[in-house]
């Protein structure tokens, strides 16, 4: 769970289904958004993956047109790889989406913003 100031802001996961392509999902509630919460979110639970699990890898992907998502990967420093048609299940549809993948020396150091209350797990 991603807090601030003691409320629910959104949620973030490590999925580790896959230890050759683990990947990370989050969302952010719309009150929450533009202003660094999630991109925050993302960097730590990421260098937790890498430095305390020892992934050499973290995958992301997200339905393509959802720029608000695409926008943290790439702010996290999650190089966009392309398109996989139809492969996302989305809302009983098959839908295209959008694939990324940061690898240990890509992630991009955030200061911490303390002080807002904010945990992202890990």
């Amino acid at each position: 769970m991603i807090t601030e100031t003691g409320q629910r802001a959104g949620a973030i996961s490590l999925h580790l289904h896959d230890k050759r392509a683990p990947s990370i999902g989050y969302w952010i509630g719309k009150a929450a958004r533009g202003r660094g919460i999630a991109t925050e979110a993302v960097t730590r639970v990421c260098r937790w993956g890498f430095d305390d699990l020892g992934l050499p890898i973290i995958t992301w992907s997200a339905n393509v047109g959802n720029e608000a998502s695409r926008a943290v990967a790439v702010k996290g420093g999650f190089q966009m790889e392309g398109t996989l048609r139809l492969r996302s299940m989305s809302q009983g549809a098959l839908r295209d989406c959008w694939v990324g993948s940061l690898l240990p020396h890509e992630l991009r150091d955030m200061p911490c913003q303390t002080g807002r209350g904010e945990s992202a797990g890990g």
